[in-house]
């Protein structure tokens, strides 16, 4: 009998979620162990109401053509194609 894509996809699920997880297994971490510094803080989740955006805009404080955009700095890539 065939499998289709949907049998492949639950043995993946199980698959993942058979694989124990070590931040709940009880041990801590040993001292002395590798600890990051400077990093990122956790970005927060916002949202803004069309006119906040378009005012946010308008005085500049959202730059719609910043100089790192790709339309400028990979346009190498469109003539590939």
């Amino acid at each position: 009998m065939a499998m289709d894509d949907s049998d492949y996809e639950d043995e993946l699920v199980d698959e993942y979620h058979d694989e124990p997880n070590r931040a709940s297994s009880g041990k801590r971490a040993k001292p002395g162990g590798y600890q990051l510094t400077n990093v990122l803080p956790l970005p927060r989740a916002t949202t803004y109401s069309t006119q906040a955006l378009y005012d946010q805009i308008h005085a500049g404080d959202i730059d719609l053509e910043p100089e790192y955009q790709r339309g400028t700095s990979c346009h190498h890539i469109t003539h590939l194609r």
